[in-house]
């Protein structure tokens, strides 16, 4: 309640500016929490795929 207050009685611009601050943190949040990880455990698991798949050839070609 009283954050409300206070940002009731900020001048609009200074409302918008608090409100793109707060957009920006959220996409930030979002990235390091969320995007950033995922995109690294894709590498990861691509690199462990491509690796059983050249030991699956080398297995077939030796059989």
């Amino acid at each position: 309640m009283i954050f409300i207050q206070g940002f009731e009685r900020l001048e609009a611009r200074e409302q918008r500016f608090i409100l793109l601050g707060m957009f920006v943190v959220a996409l930030t949040t979002g990235y390091f929490m969320g995007w950033e990880p995922f995109q690294q455990a894709y590498k990861e698991l691509s690199g462990r795929v491509r690796a059983q798949q050249e030991t699956l050839a080398w297995m077939q070609q030796a059989s």
